[in-house]
């Protein structure tokens, strides 16, 4: 089965909906309080889409995973000690369907975020995962992204770690 990574539509919105509801119930069936029901939302969706910065992994017609790429780095980011300069490409909001967890989902959604960033001359990527979820902390230090710093986000108890990493010639 072939995964394509494309940018996300207003015909996507619902399926990226579901997809957010299922990834959200599962954090909470695994005690990771992420995502709420506040966050992320429709109008925090349809925003990436709006704004073209979302992009969705289809297989077979249905959206598996997503993922938003910008260069808007959170303000809570302004007290990390980054060792990158220059333009970085920020990862937000990766999401794959719990169903099909161990897939190669997320790691085909790194790899595009990886790859844009080098299309569009960043130094690097940037972004944030939840202290709590392994899951995503193991796949990040898997890809040799640093460990940067901490931030704290509004309704979470437990920081979020902010990696980097620095993009040069591809592997």
């Amino acid at each position: 089965m072939t995964l394509e990574v494309r940018k996300g539509s207003w015909n996507d919105l619902p399926q990226i909906l579901a997809l957010a509801d299922a990834c959200r119930l599962q954090l909470r069936l695994e005690n990771i309080m992420q995502w709420d029901v506040i966050y992320p939302n429709t109008e925090v969706f349809g925003a990436d889409i709006r704004s073209q910065t979302l992009f969705v992994a289809v297989r077979e017609n249905n959206v598996v995973g997503t993922v938003a790429l910008d260069f808007e780095q959170p303000d809570e980011y302004q007290g990390v000690s980054w060792q990158s300069q220059g333009k970085m490409m920020i990862v937000h909001r990766l999401c794959v369907d719990p169903r099909l967890h161990r897939q190669g989902i997320a790691t085909a959604l790194m790899d595009f975020a990886e790859q844009s960033a080098l299309e569009q001359a960043c130094s690097g990527v940037r972004l944030d995962a939840y202290s709590d979820n392994q899951s995503a902390l193991t796949l990040y230090q898997s890809r040799n992204y640093q460990l940067a710093g901490q931030v704290f986000f509004p309704r979470r108890e437990q920081p979020f770690y902010c990696f980097e990493k620095t993009l040069g010639n591809k592997k």
